[in-house]
């Protein structure tokens, strides 16, 4: 099969069994050390798969997956699960991000057990934080972590979109730490997209009890225009 499929999943409490339409970027490579010249620099890229069925409500439920390559700078991480071995509904989070590693882990809904029945594969990639135009294109990229500073109450983070369609701007977004103990994704909201910025927050689920509130966390921003 060419490509790859994708779905919205709930979590197992939220028994509608509906969920309204949303804006999903994606991002591919294949696993490796890669370069990509940006404004005439080269930055580096690793792409990977990292196995487990480690699930984490602590910082210390954590797996440490190493680099093939140490970076110079201290790498922005994007993952994602890229499969459904467990059923139960889950995500990949990512912290202790450093030059040469990084620490992965499967996180559930709070009310869970967080014993996985399987091993889940985590895919990831991670990038230098860059600013400019990719060489031989109209691509422009910026790669750029946040302070750590989002919150469920949201935090903008100004960044420099001037002159790019907003409507046709790839956005990603993932938690680069785990300061909070309860589950929490990052998200954004697109329709504070301006020329200056965009909203970032960490949103909880409420299998456990009813409360959002949720400690500052950093996030990885992924932008991608010029097209």
């Amino acid at each position: 099969m060419e490509g790859f499929e994708v779905k919205l999943e709930e979590w197992a409490y939220q028994t509608d069994g509906s969920h309204g339409s949303e804006f999903i970027s994606y991002l591919v490579s294949t696993p490796g050390v890669h370069t990509l010249s940006v404004g005439g620099s080269a930055i580096q890229i690793e792409a990977g798969v990292h196995s487990t069925a480690t699930a984490t409500t602590t910082n210390s439920q954590f797996d440490t997956v190493t680099f093939t390559s140490a970076f110079s700078t201290t790498p922005v991480v994007f993952a994602s699960l890229g499969s459904t071995n467990d059923p139960d509904p889950a995500f990949a989070r990512v912290g202790n991000i450093r030059t040469n590693s990084f620490a992965a882990a499967i996180t559930e809904a709070d009310a869970d057990d967080y014993v996985r029945s399987a091993n889940d594969d985590i895919h990831w990639i991670a990038i230098e934080a860059v600013a400019g135009t990719v060489d031989g294109s109209s691509t422009t990229l910026q790669v750029l972590v946040t302070d750590v500073a989002v919150t469920d109450s949201g935090y903008e983070q100004v960044v420099d979109l001037s002159g790019e369609d907003l409507t046709r701007l790839i956005v990603g977004s993932k938690m680069q730490t785990k300061t909070g103990g309860d589950s929490a994704v990052a998200r954004y909201d697109q329709t504070s997209l301006t020329a200056t910025g965009v909203t970032l927050y960490s949103q909880e689920e409420q299998s456990l009890d009813n409360e959002t509130t949720h400690t500052t966390e950093s996030v990885g921003l992924l932008l991608v225009g010029g097209q």
